[in-house]
């Protein structure tokens, strides 16, 4: 009997050299180094939200996700689409926000930075390629519809598409 993935997930595995993530760790952050944009620290080798231990010297510098925001290079695209979007777009952004809510209490690098609204279509930018399959997979659950999940070659970058036709 065959079975069939919930999600239509591809990923793109070729021969061509590794590239290195520019918004990758480049070095050492210093234990308790602030982000000046979003006051996430550094601490125990990951970004956390909550205070910095008290030290003399404070080290400023910004996460990465700050990094991508700035930048307006996103990890991760979620596009929204169908009948279905427009005519319930509040409980879509409902939906979109709890999810994003519930992902960034875990992963505080992980953040939607820009909605692109239409008619009957909208584009969700994120920091990472994780949330917006995340939040992808939410839609799915919560209102049904097709989900195709493409990711980049190093899974350094992914597109989500959600569509849903109206009733």
């Amino acid at each position: 009997m065959e079975r069939h993935l919930p999600v239509s997930e591809v990923f793109r595995k070729d021969l061509r050299p590794k590239l290195k993530s520019p918004y990758g760790r480049r070095g050492k952050y210093t234990s308790g180094t602030t982000c000046p944009d979003c006051g996430l620290h550094f601490l125990d080798g990951a970004w956390k939200r909550g205070n910095p231990p008290p030290r003399r010297k404070q080290h400023s510098k910004r996460c990465p996700a700050c990094l991508r925001i700035r930048d307006d290079f996103p990890a991760g695209l979620l596009q929204l689409g169908g009948g279905f979007v427009g005519p319930q777009r509040t409980q879509v952004l409902k939906c979109v926000r709890n999810a994003a809510r519930a992902a960034l209490a875990e992963h505080p690098l992980e953040r939607i930075y820009r909605t692109e609204e239409r008619p009957d279509e909208m584009v969700l930018y994120s920091t990472s390629e994780h949330l917006v399959a995340h939040i992808g997979k939410a839609l799915r659950d919560a209102f049904g519809g097709e989900l195709v999940l493409h990711y980049g070659p190093q899974a350094e970058w992914a597109l989500a598409r959600w569509h849903r036709d109206a009733d």
